[in-house]
């Protein structure tokens, strides 16, 4: 029966939308003295999404740091084209791309210092690649988070699915 609902379009794009709005809700409301893996603490928590939302949250900015609202991003623009095409095209290249954008993000983000976030503004995920890159790519060192720029506006327009023939007439 589930299988049959989810054959609609609609409904498809309506669950990632709400999905993506619990993430932003989760994300947006995050506060460092929340009950989270890393934090035992008898307060309850601010987030608005309670405890299952504190814990989310606390795991995705640990793991991506800010970059972590590409992902409801993302949702939302794959549910618009959903909706609007009622199928979504190269599934597996899409998700590949939004994870290597989210990767290049926090990269980038990740000499950011946000002091209530617990790993920063890249996440663990970027401060370990922005250290290997440099380990590796030591005589490179100024043009590590210039290329993470430019690999995540690639990475991100693959992800979303834009067109460039849509915009721009030759």
């Amino acid at each position: 029966m589930l299988k049959k609902i989810f054959l609609y379009s609609k409904v498809r794009a309506a669950s990632l939308l709400s999905l993506a709005g619990l993430l932003i809700l989760s994300l947006g409301s995050y506060s460092d003295t929340d009950p989270s893996v890393n934090l035992s603490t008898l307060n309850e928590p601010t987030n608005l999404l309670g405890y299952f939302g504190s814990y989310l949250a606390d795991i995705f900015y640990q793991l991506f740091g800010v970059a972590s609202f590409v992902i409801p991003f993302s949702f939302i623009v794959w549910s618009y084209l959903i909706y609007k095409n009622e199928r979504l095209s190269w599934k597996s290249l899409k998700i590949i791309s939004l994870i290597m954008a989210i990767c290049c993000i926090s990269v980038v983000l990740s000499r950011l210092k946000i002091n209530h976030l617990p790993a920063n503004g890249g996440g663990v995920f970027g401060i370990y690649l922005f250290n290997m890159s440099v380990k590796y790519l030591a005589e490179f060192q100024q043009l590590i988070i210039p290329a993470a720029c430019l690999l995540s506006a690639l990475f991100l327009i693959l992800a979303l699915g834009i067109k460039f023939t849509s915009y721009v007439k030759f």
